[in-house]
């Protein structure tokens, strides 16, 4: 007790000149104010005996909390804010210091969601709902409990709320989505653009209208939500957030309406280099602000979306590791598992070691299981499972992850008519382990299925479904029993849009161009011209790092000479085709051949 009240004692002692030289608002944190607020923290005294210094104290204390915050010492923030809405006087301090009583249960939010604690971040939400009557009071709150909400999984739940916040705000947001609704926001906002050179961007005047500031900052919150439930809005969301940038002036979230613009691009216009520019435009007004903390996020959206169509596949790989490590050091739990689960999905379908793979989806499992970021979860759990399968690993991913769904038909109930990216994933998934099985129906069917489910958006798997289902559709089209023409012509489809693709990059695209083609010169009776691609597409393949696409084309060369009657030659290009699957981990592949 003597012990406790020395550093109390101390505490005051060095706090008292500045609380007596300045006034709250003119605090500042220093080393010594820190070390003020430690004394009286280890003191365990939860009351200011002395009015006086209350409200200085949890000022300290708020600034500290929020500080700590910004250095990612999440459980260092929550007791400083605590000690903070102590030293205050509790629930009393809403009628004698509003202000601060506001500021420090908004603070409470914040860092309880971060420290992933769902009940108290509700518990300090109703406090201020309990205590509030402006809407611009509580908008801090709502935004808080919406990320909440997200992370339990309830995501239609948190786009009902946002939707029904942006209305408060001002916006009017459509009831039905139309190709030709979002033609016409995309136009006008083309226009709109085309004015704004980097020149414009760079001395543009800052955004200052606190409202527009936090619709913004919801249209913002709401994209990653929308892509999951309803991806039609996305382009919607992201054009208003570019057009309400240009009209009311910049701010930090202007960076991904600038991006969502330059997705638009891609999947609309099919203009590269638009969105190349765009997404550099989204990194400069990042920089502008000084946004460092955004980098994470931006990075990981732009790696997902833009630079797949230019940069190697495998060569993303380490910057989406290194982006799901720097966002969870800043406390954006969303983006740093966001970029976790892309990464899994890259490293499994660019011919990373099934192995290696597998124990990167168990850590990142348990670690979204531990973070309670169940909107993310989900989906991963599908890529978990077909790696599992390929790989011929006898273990539940769903057990791992400890939540109520037990298999991937249970999760795929769940999705349809509310997940459709989710549906879309476990489609795909199935469609990816039936076609190295040579379930060719199945797969067929699975690639069917995952048409069914796609938006606007264009996603990295679907480059893969356009190369899996034109090699379906070759097989399929070869079989009497099958509508020729139909899968030909899917087939055929597929391979002229990899003409277009290879332009941006050839290491992504060449080998399975020269793989399509070799199977479609097979089909129409050009059997030099298919020999000659069957084997530069495997050079392409090796060439390029693509080990499981190097299996494939050795395994359609070998059944090509099975079809001359070389027997030789088709033995050695099976054992090639074993050697591609046994680098790739992939045991079921294997147990296949040897059959």
């Amino acid at each position: 007790e003597s012990l406790d009240k020395t550093h109390f004692s101390l505490g005051l002692q060095i706090i008292t000149p500045y609380s007596n030289e300045r006034s709250t608002d003119e605090l500042q944190l220093t080393s010594t104010t820190f070390i003020a607020i430690e004394q009286i923290i280890a003191s365990r005294c939860r009351e200011i005996p002395n009015p006086t210094f209350r409200a200085p104290l949890a000022d300290f204390l708020v600034k500290a909390g929020e500080r700590s915050i910004e250095m990612a010492d999440f459980p260092l923030a929550l007791k400083y804010i605590t000690y903070g809405l102590d030293f205050l006087g509790g629930d009393e301090a809403w009628g004698s210091n509003f202000r601060l009583s506001l500021r420090l249960h908004e603070a409470a939010c914040l860092a309880c969601y971060l420290n992933v604690m769902p009940r108290q971040v509700m518990t300090f939400v109703g406090k201020i709902m309990e205590n509030t009557d402006s809407f611009v009071d509580r908008i801090k709150a709502f935004y808080v409990l919406t990320k909440t909400l997200a992370s339990l999984g309830k995501i239609k739940e948190a786009v009902e709320k946002i939707f029904h916040i942006l209305e408060q705000l001002g916006e009017e947001i459509p009831n039905d989505i139309t190709p030709d609704g979002i033609m016409f926001v995309m136009e006008s906002t083309k226009q709109l653009l085309s004015r704004f050179s980097r020149e414009k961007l760079l001395n543009a005047p800052k955004m200052t209208d606190y409202k527009k500031l936090w619709t913004l900052r919801f249209y913002d919150l709401s994209a990653p939500y929308l892509f999951l439930v309803n991806p039609t809005y996305v382009p919607l969301v992201e054009c208003r957030m570019a057009q309400l940038s240009v009209r009311y002036g910049l701010c930090k979230e202007s960076a991904f309406g600038l991006f969502g613009y330059a997705q638009c691009l891609i999947q609309i216009y099919q203009d590269l280099d638009g969105a190349h520019r765009w997404t550099k435009m989204a990194r400069l007004v990042l920089e502008r602000f000084n946004a460092t903390n955004m980098f994470p996020k931006l990075t990981c959206l732009q790696y997902s979306f833009v630079n797949v169509w230019v940069e190697p596949f495998q060569a993303t790989i380490e910057t989406m590791d290194q982006c799901s490590q720097d966002a969870l050091k800043i406390g954006n739990v969303e983006f740093a598992y966001y970029s976790a689960q892309f990464l899994c999905i890259e490293m499994a379908l660019t011919g990373s070691h099934l192995e290696i793979v597998e124990r990167k989806c168990v850590t990142v499992s348990s670690n979204m299981a531990l973070w309670k970021q169940l909107h993310a979860f989900m989906g991963h759990l599908s890529t978990h499972l077909m790696i599992l399968k390929l790989g011929s690993i006898d273990k539940n991913p769903f057990d791992i992850a400890g939540i109520s769904v037990k298999d991937e038909d249970q999760l795929l109930e769940q999705s349809v008519d509310r997940r459709k990216t989710l549906a879309q994933a476990i489609y795909f998934n199935r469609m990816f382990v039936a076609f190295y099985l040579q379930q060719y129906d199945y797969a067929a069917e699975m690639a069917e299925q995952y048409k069914l489910q796609r938006v606007m958006i264009m996603l990295f798997q679907d480059i893969h479904h356009a190369f899996y289902e034109a090699l379906i559709g070759f097989q399929l089209a070869r079989s009497p029993s099958i509508d020729t023409k139909k899968w030909l012509d899917i087939a055929e489809q597929h391979v002229a849009t990899f003409r277009g693709w290879i332009k941006h990059s050839k290491w992504n695209f060449e080998n399975k161009l020269l793989l399509l083609e070799a199977e479609l010169c097979l089909l129409k009776g050009a059997t030099e011209s298919s020999e000659e691609k069957y084997k530069a597409a495997i050079e392409s393949a090796r060439r390029h790092k693509f080990v499981h696409e190097e299996g494939v084309a050795w395994e359609l060369l070998s059944s090509y000479w099975k079809k001359c009657g070389k027997v030789k030659e088709e033995r050695e290009c099976k054992k090639a085709a074993f050697d591609c699957y046994e680098k790739w981990g992939a045991k079921a592949l294997l147990d296949r051949l040897r059959t």
